[in-house]
């Protein structure tokens, strides 16, 4: 009989290790994410308080390792006993996992939904440490489900709802992690991942949702009478390839896969043909899901987009046709050569940020 939203809220007030054991009987791969030390408020990996996910990063490279296996479940939690459980989302498990997180008006965003005829439908619900919620989804067969900030694959933008699939993972019951501190003591103040008791089972994930709706073929016509998107479908093309290779690059080598990625989509960004937002978006989703941390990946993209300003990608015209000109100002001057201590498409410098 399918689990019900009823039966996972009894896991709201057990251990760490009996929940991830229950996920576990479930089908649903486990994994150790970091505990915080609830004295200090601070995560309480080597990081301590310069952490900038506390709580939140797993402790073993959970794409490779995520399991069922209630053995190694027990000797991760006789390791670290106060764990966070986290749940691979995506082909791993079959879940899917809709993220409404309020702080950034994702209720307001799933108000306008609704309006539009866009309703979740009924499922497992959690309760998030930040008062947002959880919606778990069975992941349609067959078909690879993106994980995405602020956008749904059939909808386009969706501020403040988040998803979940292929090579992502999500916090679950009955894990804690710090909110803002008391304004009145500066006390640190936690918030824990609850289920919702209810009689909902696991629903199947709302096509509208997860999977990419089809655009109409262009015609060859408007293809010849339109010389622009030629460019365009490039610029996607590009953006998509890129995103790829750094969803799939292994230990090692994933942050030079996302500094070449990086240094190649923001010189098309410069020709106008690429929206910046829209690229460091997707390359911060695929580092993430690669396993690079929030600080890693936000360098790595600072670092890339000062180091392109105003240099454009060889064979490709400015957008809007000769003279329109780079997008971010004049081109630098270019130096022949890199010193030590910095990066170049090629590969990693003396001091470079290799993982």
């Amino acid at each position: 009989m399918p689990v019900t939203g009823e039966q996972l809220a009894a896991l709201n007030g057990q251990g760490p290790l009996d929940a991830a054991l229950a996920y576990a009987a479930l089908g649903w791969p486990v994994f150790p994410v970091a505990p915080v030390d609830l004295a200090t408020g601070n995560c309480a990996c080597k990081r301590g308080a310069a952490c900038e996910e506390p709580g939140k990063h797993p402790l073993v490279r959970w794409t490779e390792r995520a399991t069922t296996d209630a053995r190694q479940l027990r000797d991760w939690w006789h390791w670290q006993p106060h764990a966070n459980v986290g749940v691979a989302t995506g082909q791993a498990s079959g879940l899917v996992v809709v993220d409404i997180d309020p702080h950034h008006e994702g209720d307001l965003t799933q108000k306008a939904l609704e309006a539009a005829g866009h309703a979740f439908p009924p499922t497992l619900t959690a309760r998030t440490r930040s008062g947002g919620w959880h919606l778990f989804y069975r992941a349609p067969e067959g078909r690879h489900v993106a994980n995405t900030t602020g956008s749904l694959a059939g909808v386009g933008s969706t501020p403040g709802i988040d998803v979940r699939g292929d090579r992502g993972y999500i916090i679950v019951a009955p894990s804690v992690r710090p909110t803002s501190p008391d304004p009145a003591t500066g006390a640190p103040r936690f918030g824990r991942y609850q289920w919702v008791a209810s009689d909902d089972a696991l629903a199947g994930a709302p096509a509208w949702a997860v999977v990419a709706v089809p655009r109409e073929p262009v015609a060859r016509g408007h293809l010849a009478a339109s010389p622009s998107s030629a460019p365009e479908k490039r610029a996607a093309a590009a953006l998509g390839a890129e995103v790829r290779r750094v969803r799939s690059a292994g230990e090692g080598e994933r942050n030079v896969v996302l500094f070449q990625a990086a240094a190649n989509l923001f010189e098309i960004c410069n020709t106008g043909w690429l929206d910046e937002a829209q690229v460091r978006a997707e390359l911060t989703e695929a580092g993430l899901a690669a396993g690079l941390s929030a600080s890693e990946v936000s360098g790595t993209l600072k670092a890339q987009w000062h180091r392109k300003l105003g240099v454009v990608r060889p064979g490709w015209p400015p957008r809007g046709g000769p003279g329109a000109g780079a997008a971010r100002g004049p081109l630098p001057v270019r130096r022949q050569g890199l010193g030590k201590g910095h990066l170049d498409e090629g590969g990693l410098g003396e001091g470079g940020l290799g993982r």
